[in-house]
């Protein structure tokens, strides 16, 4: 794949539409409420309250869920590329607990991490189906979408069944064709969204909680990710304790049910790139990224309720909504209708990629949990290819001896001396046995 194929598809599998529901939600609830304001630190809905807000925000969607993605693929990369294991979950505990235990245990932890990826997709198609609904109301303004400010069942239902369909047809249709294709459109569309709010949003003040609030992150990054507030008593330790709940586990328990599914496609789509290129596009990129997106998107919201344009329309809105409300508020009513269709055309292109992604991953999870003697025999030859030339994830400083391979016994797969270097012969006996 491309850089930019490969990027679009990295990025769309592992935000999905969350990024696009929470771009403007989160910055103004955390503006409203966070630790600092429960601690008194800061003032809830004041100038003061800015950085905290931002910090909080960047906590969910910066370096540690990409880090635990990023991590997990590396992982199963490794022991499918350069050991030459099948590309599923339980290939790391059968290196570490050996051929016959880690095929017990191997069955029960593809199950759970099929379980928790259908866990995670529940979550994830419950935001979504909420925007997408919110947009359809937005653009059409059938009364029958939305009833009380909330997507009426008829709505959600219909929602849900044309997210599967797009969802089935671009897993069926490949990695290589469906699922890149979709990635490039949405990835575009993205930034000519991101653009649009760049010329006609808050530009300046999203630009100085870019630069704030990531340094507010970085400094505060460390301790946020550690810290742990127990219950238990009224008052300030027991608000603490449910905001955390409602928020930072509540996001936890998010990231590690997407991570089996999301390191398997990062694995999956990354093979031949280098250590150095696969932390850049994996964990660095996305999370600026979404920096960019939250400061430009929910500054812009945030701006306007600070300016009183708003009055309180983006605040007062549902959760799935404010997006929506967002771009009421700043554009005038020419603009709103295509801004609008373009937002609910990136929120189904982000649903519609990241379970397009998990369904092709389950169903490559149960092909190759026990493969057959041809498909290792494949599996083998293209390692060796990859091995030969390219070597999947590896650092590109590393040094190749001069030494070519006399080994004994010979290349297990021309079954005679190859003459690869020592460190790329997959029959080498310098290296580790291959279970």
């Amino acid at each position: 794949f491309s850089r930019f194929a490969w990027f679009s598809m990295m990025f769309g599998a592992g935000i999905g539409v969350g990024m696009l529901t929470y771009s403007t939600a989160e910055p103004l609830a955390h503006f409203a409420n966070n630790p600092d304001v429960i601690m008194g630190t800061t003032t809830a809905l004041d100038r003061d309250n800015l950085g905290a807000a931002y910090k909080w925000t960047l906590l969910h969607y910066g370096l540690t869920p990409w880090g635990c993605y990023a991590i997990a693929g590396m992982s199963l990369a490794y022991f499918a590329y350069r050991r030459d294991m099948p590309l599923t979950i339980r290939s790391p505990f059968t290196a570490v607990l050996g051929p016959e235990t880690g095929r017990r245990v191997g069955a029960v932890v593809d199950a759970a991490a099929i379980l928790a990826t259908i866990i995670g997709i529940g979550v994830t198609i419950g935001y979504g189906v909420n925007q997408l609904t919110f947009g359809l109301h937005q653009i059409t303004n059938w009364s029958w979408l939305v009833s009380n400010g909330t997507p009426s069942l008829t709505a959600l239902s219909l929602a849900v069944i044309f997210l599967t369909l797009a969802a089935m047809l671009s897993a069926l249709s490949g990695i290589g064709r469906g699922i890149r294709w979709l990635s490039n459109l949405n990835m575009a569309l993205s930034w000519l969204l991101l653009l649009i709010f760049v010329f006609f949003g808050a530009t300046a003040f999203a630009g100085d909680m870019f630069v704030s609030g990531l340094t507010e992150y970085v400094r505060w990054l460390p301790t946020m990710s550690v810290t742990i507030w127990n219950g238990g008593e009224a008052g300030t330790p027991q608000a603490l304790s449910d905001w955390q709940a409602a928020w930072n586990i509540f996001y936890w328990a998010w990231w590690i049910a997407f991570t089996p599914f999301v390191g398997l496609f990062l694995a999956r789509v990354s093979q031949g790139r280098t250590i150095r290129e696969y932390v850049v596009g994996a964990i660095l990129l996305p999370s600026l990224m979404c920096f960019a997106w939250f400061c430009i998107i929910g500054g812009t919201a945030l701006d306007l309720e600070l300016r009183g344009i708003a009055n309180g329309e983006i605040i007062g809105a549902d959760l799935s909504a404010q997006l929506f409300a967002t771009v009421n508020s700043l554009f005038s009513a020419s603009w709103v209708l295509p801004v609008s269709i373009l937002c609910g055309e990136v929120s189904t292109d982000n649903l519609a990629i990241g379970n397009a992604a998990k369904l092709k991953i389950q169903r490559g999870t149960a092909d190759n949990a026990e493969p057959s003697e041809t498909h290792q025999r494949g599996k083998q030859d293209s390692a060796h290819h990859v091995l030969a030339n390219r070597p999947a994830l590896r650092h590109p400083g590393e040094k190749q001896p001069h030494k070519r391979c006399e080994s004994d016994p010979p290349c297990p797969i021309k079954n005679i001396p190859c003459g690869l270097p020592v460190t790329e012969c997959l029959g080498c006996s310098r290296l580790p046995a291959i279970p």
